[in-house]
Parts: C-alpha cells; sequence; structure tokens
C-alpha cells in the first residue's frame, strides 16, 4: 500500500519535471528565435537574453538528468567490473 502510493508520488514528480524541462527548452527557443530577429531586424539586443538562455540551459541539463535517473538511461561506467570476470558486480551496482 505504501509502496503504491510512493510510486504515484513518483510518477507525479516526473511528469511535472518532464513538463518543466519541455518548458524550459520551448521557452529558451522562442527566446533566442526573438533575440536574432530583433537583432537583424529592429537592430536592437535585448541585454536579458543571454543569461536568461544560460539559466534555463543549465536548468535544462539539471531536469534531464532527473528524467534520466527516473528511466534508469544513465551511462553506466562498466569497465571494471567487464575486466574481471570473478568481480562481484553488487560492489560497483551502487555507482
Amino acid at each position: 500500500m505504501l509502496l503504491k502510493g510512493l510510486d504515484i508520488v513518483v510518477n507525479v514528480i516526473n511528469k511535472i519535471n518532464n513538463v518543466l524541462l519541455i518548458a524550459a527548452l520551448a521557452f529558451m527557443f522562442i527566446l533566442m528565435m526573438v533575440q536574432v530577429f530583433a537583432r537583424f531586424v529592429f537592430y536592437f539586443t535585448l541585454i536579458w537574453a543571454d543569461d536568461v538562455t544560460v539559466f534555463l540551459l543549465i536548468s535544462s541539463v539539471f531536469l534531464g538528468a532527473g528524467t534520466a535517473a527516473s528511466l534508469n538511461r544513465h551511462i553506466k561506467l562498466d569497465f571494471f567490473i567487464n575486466i574481471n570476470d570473478n568481480f562481484n558486480d553488487n560492489t560497483l551496482s551502487v555507482f
């Protein structure tokens, strides 16, 4: 019962994470298109657009890492496990 409730909470958090990730990437794209359009058509720049884009890029990296971790799709470094056949797999499975 408790695990089912915890699964529901984790699924809701993952959905919120995915929505925030998509919104950050979409807003970053739109902001850069407006910046390019304003610079080359109207000959002025939005001073804050680059800073906001950098902030959104950094936040999308962290949100994407959370999504990858929830789907168990992170890069796994299994070099030490593969070079030694009789190595205990559970030793490095935490990493």
